[in-house]
Protein backbone atom coordinates (compact mmCIF):
# COMPACT_ATOMS: atom_id res chain seq x y z
CA UNK A 1 0.00 0.00 0.00
CA UNK A 2 1.33 3.15 -1.11
CA UNK A 3 0.71 6.66 0.63
CA UNK A 4 -0.19 9.73 -0.55
CA UNK A 5 2.26 11.88 -1.20
CA UNK A 6 -0.48 14.46 -1.08
CA UNK A 7 -0.91 13.63 2.56
CA UNK A 8 3.08 14.10 3.37
CA UNK A 9 3.63 17.53 2.41
CA UNK A 10 4.49 19.99 4.24
CA UNK A 11 2.53 22.68 2.78
CA UNK A 12 -0.73 21.14 4.12
CA UNK A 13 -1.74 20.76 7.10
CA UNK A 14 -3.85 17.44 7.98
CA UNK A 15 -7.49 17.06 8.59
CA UNK A 16 -8.57 14.28 11.06
CA UNK A 17 -9.66 11.82 8.02
CA UNK A 18 -5.94 12.25 6.87
CA UNK A 19 -4.15 11.47 9.65
CA UNK A 20 -7.00 8.54 9.96
CA UNK A 21 -6.09 7.34 6.41
CA UNK A 22 -2.19 7.47 7.47
CA UNK A 23 -2.67 5.14 11.03
CA UNK A 24 -4.61 2.44 9.13
CA UNK A 25 -1.92 2.47 6.82
CA UNK A 26 0.63 2.31 9.22
CA UNK A 27 -1.24 -0.45 10.93
CA UNK A 28 -1.44 -2.78 7.75
CA UNK A 29 2.22 -2.02 7.22
CA UNK A 30 3.20 -3.52 10.69
CA UNK A 31 0.35 -5.92 10.70
CA UNK A 32 2.14 -7.55 7.39
CA UNK A 33 5.78 -6.78 8.66
CA UNK A 34 4.23 -8.84 12.10
CA UNK A 35 3.22 -11.77 10.24
CA UNK A 36 6.03 -11.96 7.63
CA UNK A 37 8.31 -12.08 10.81
CA UNK A 38 6.56 -14.70 12.73
CA UNK A 39 6.16 -16.59 9.37
CA UNK A 40 10.38 -16.47 9.44
CA UNK A 41 10.14 -17.16 13.10
CA UNK A 42 8.21 -20.37 12.71
CA UNK A 43 10.05 -21.90 9.72
CA UNK A 44 13.40 -21.84 11.88
CA UNK A 45 13.83 -25.63 12.66
CA UNK A 46 13.99 -26.03 16.37
CA UNK A 47 16.19 -28.88 18.62
CA UNK A 48 15.11 -30.86 21.03
CA UNK A 49 14.40 -29.31 24.38
CA UNK A 50 16.75 -30.43 27.01
CA UNK A 51 15.12 -31.83 30.55
CA UNK A 52 17.54 -30.52 32.63
CA UNK A 53 16.21 -32.50 35.43
CA UNK A 54 18.18 -35.58 34.11
CA UNK A 55 21.52 -34.57 33.67
CA UNK A 56 23.94 -36.57 35.35
CA UNK A 57 25.98 -34.24 38.42
CA UNK A 58 29.18 -33.12 37.42
CA UNK A 59 32.78 -34.91 38.44
CA UNK A 60 34.08 -31.83 39.86
CA UNK A 61 32.95 -30.39 43.36
CA UNK A 62 34.35 -27.31 44.12
CA UNK A 63 34.91 -25.87 47.58
CA UNK A 64 36.06 -22.64 47.99
CA UNK A 65 39.43 -22.41 45.58
CA UNK A 66 39.46 -25.80 46.00
CA UNK A 67 38.46 -28.21 43.00
CA UNK A 68 38.19 -31.64 43.54
CA UNK A 69 36.98 -34.94 41.14
CA UNK A 70 34.65 -37.70 42.66
CA UNK A 71 36.79 -40.28 42.60
CA UNK A 72 34.04 -42.68 42.53
CA UNK A 73 32.49 -41.34 39.56
CA UNK A 74 35.36 -41.40 37.49
CA UNK A 75 35.78 -45.10 37.29
CA UNK A 76 33.12 -47.65 37.86
CA UNK A 77 32.91 -50.04 40.46
CA UNK A 78 33.45 -53.03 38.67
CA UNK A 79 36.74 -51.50 37.03
CA UNK A 80 37.96 -50.35 40.48
CA UNK A 81 37.62 -54.11 42.03
CA UNK A 82 40.19 -55.02 38.72
CA UNK A 83 42.63 -52.37 39.33
CA UNK A 84 42.65 -53.69 43.51
CA UNK A 85 43.15 -57.12 42.74
CA UNK A 86 46.27 -58.99 41.93
CA UNK A 87 46.92 -59.98 38.88
CA UNK A 88 49.76 -62.43 37.08
CA UNK A 89 51.53 -60.72 34.46
CA UNK A 90 53.61 -62.62 31.68
CA UNK A 91 56.55 -61.26 29.32
CA UNK A 92 55.21 -61.97 25.80
CA UNK A 93 59.18 -62.79 25.10
CA UNK A 94 59.49 -65.32 27.77
CA UNK A 95 55.68 -67.26 27.06
CA UNK A 96 56.86 -67.33 23.09
CA UNK A 97 60.15 -68.78 24.47
CA UNK A 98 58.65 -71.24 26.60
CA UNK A 99 56.18 -72.11 24.28
CA UNK A 100 58.70 -72.73 21.14
CA UNK A 101 61.15 -74.95 23.47
CA UNK A 102 58.31 -77.92 24.61
CA UNK A 103 56.42 -77.57 20.94
CA UNK A 104 53.53 -75.05 21.84
CA UNK A 105 53.01 -72.51 18.45
CA UNK A 106 51.28 -69.29 19.63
Amino acid sequence: MELNPELLSDEHDLSDEQIEQLLKQAEVRLRNEAQSVLRIHNAIPRGPKLDYSVLPQPYIQSNGQIARADSRRLIDEKDRKLAGAIRKVEDPVALNERNSRYGNPC
